[in-house]
């Protein structure tokens, strides 16, 4: 029997004791879940406007940081190899997609793919212009 944990997002569960909704949380307390979790669940309803989603989810960084088998809508390529994909509304895609996510083993290699603050911060002000940049240096 599978325990889902569902944060961030207002889910009615209905008499289902093994679905667990906290709401929105800092990061710092949902660690321990993701960490110890045995799938992420990325259930985005994608608009042509929303796949911006797939290079800032914040979320799906924190899943394959911790190498978690991640389940996400097929509809773009997520880039990442651990992501398993299902078909939205499709219940034997869905549960075909839980089982394979089920059965995969951990994934080291996306951590090395996941910028850590200080590559983040060099690539934004790689893209600020020069003139810019030294106007901002000047007034701080």
């Amino acid at each position: 029997n599978l325990r889902i944990h569902v944060f961030g997002a207002k889910l009615r569960t209905g008499s289902r004791s093994n679905i667990l909704v906290y709401g929105e949380r800092e990061f710092s307390s949902m660690v321990p879940y993701i960490k110890h979790a045995d799938i992420g669940l990325m259930p985005y309803k994608l608009t042509p406007e929303s796949h911006y989603l797939v290079k800032t989810s914040l979320k799906i960084l924190q899943y394959c940081y911790c190498g978690l088998p991640v389940l996400a809508p097929g509809d773009v390529d997520w880039g990442f190899p651990n992501i398993v994909t299902y078909r939205r509304l499709d219940i034997d895609s869905i549960g075909s997609s839980v089982s394979r996510a089920l059965d995969m083993p951990r994934y080291e290699s996306p951590r090395q793919e996941i910028w850590d603050w200080s590559e983040c911060a060099r690539e934004l002000l790689e893209c600020i212009n020069r003139p810019a940049l030294a106007m901002y240096a000047k007034s701080a």
